[in-house]
């Protein structure tokens, strides 16, 4: 009877140990998998962050032509320049030269 009992539980150790095998390699797998799809989730968030990053320039250069039209529009030569394109404006001494039409 002893030598039935030892080759029962040496089944029973093979059939655990088996299992064992199969759960690490399964658990292997999925983390493997995981690792991949993590690491194309970062690459895809590097490139919206290089294009964020670019965009994020472009707006800080839209905002420094705008700040240095805004100080331009406060100066007496904008004033000018507007007076002389919209009214007309002419000073002393300047001559006006008009264009006729050719018809």
């Amino acid at each position: 009877m002893s030598g039935k009992s030892r080759r029962e539980k040496r089944k029973k150790n093979k059939g655990a140990f088996l299992n064992v095998i199969i759960v690490a390699a399964v658990l292997i797998a999925a983390l493997s998998f995981q690792c991949v799809h993590l690491y194309r989730q970062n690459e895809a968030y590097a490139r919206k962050e290089e294009e964020i990053k670019t965009q994020l320039s472009r707006e800080k250069e839209r905002q420094e032509e705008i700040d240095d039209y805004g100080d331009y529009v406060k100066t007496d030569e904008y004033v000018i320049d507007m007076a002389r394109e919209k009214l007309g404006l002419v000073f002393d001494g300047e001559t006006v030269f008009r264009e006729e039409d050719g018809q």
